[in-house]
Order: structure tokens, then sequence, then C-alpha cells
């Protein structure tokens, strides 16, 4: 019959073990990152990288979000995404690239960050296909 000691001692350098793979894996893990990062520079998210954002005379594109809100936000009432989409192309703040349905796009990322962000989303919902701009956007 084996005794307690020896059985307890064993878990233990299971365990160490175990933890010694962990720590090796993610010393592999963290080798992968950094040689990726040392080839790709301009990847966002890498420190040290140069591209628009580093550049202060590149003018930043609005996104169809942020232009949404602002055609919204000006606007003052309710509107359906197809208005919306006309408008935002009408001032100039953001035209599709070449999409066929920009506007069930932006329907659906509008709906997205109502159903993420709830109270503190940037819009609501009036009515089936009729969005406005909270109080708080803009």
């Amino acid at each position: 019959m084996k005794s307690k000691t020896k059985t307890s001692r064993a878990h233990a350098k299971g365990k160490k073990a175990a933890a010694a793979k962990d720590r090796a894996r993610k010393a592999v893990i963290t080798e992968i990152r950094n040689r990726l990062a040392a080839t790709e520079p301009n990847k966002p998210g890498r420190k040290g990288r140069k591209g628009k954002a580093d550049n202060p005379s590149t003018p930043t594109r609005l996104s169809a979000m942020n232009a949404a809100v602002q055609v919204l936000a000006e606007s003052g009432k309710p509107m359906r995404v197809r208005e919306i989409i006309e408008e935002m192309a009408k001032r100039g703040l953001w035209s599709s690239p070449n999409g066929k349905t920009p506007h069930a796009t932006l329907a659906a990322s509008i709906i997205r960050e109502i159903a993420a962000k709830g109270k503190e989303s940037r819009f609501k919902k009036v009515d089936r296909g009729l969005f406005a701009a909270t109080s708080t956007a803009g």
C-alpha cells in the first residue's frame, strides 16, 4: 500500500511539470508574436507603426457610423437608413466605396450597436427601419 506522502509528492511533481510546460508554451507564443511584430511593422496595433494616423496632414475619413450619427444629430428627427445614406453622400461626409447595399450594411451596424451598448448607444430605434440619434450622440 502506498503512503500519502509518496502520492502527494508525485502529484506535486506533476503540477510543477504542467506549470513548466505552460511557461514554455507561453514563451513560444511570445516569441512568435515578437517575430511577427518585427516583420509586419505597419499592421494596426503594432508599436512603432507609421501610417495615416502618424501623419497629421492626411485627413482622416469619417466612418459610415460616425457620419450617420452626425447626420441624425444635425437633422434632429428620425430618418430611414436610405435617407441617411443619401444625406451623407450629399454632404460629402461618406459615400459607399462600391457596395451594392450600403443601406443594409449601415442598418445592420446600427442595430448591432444598439444591441451591444444598450442605453449607451449613439442611436435609438424609433420604429421599424427608422432611427434617431440619442441625446448623448454628436
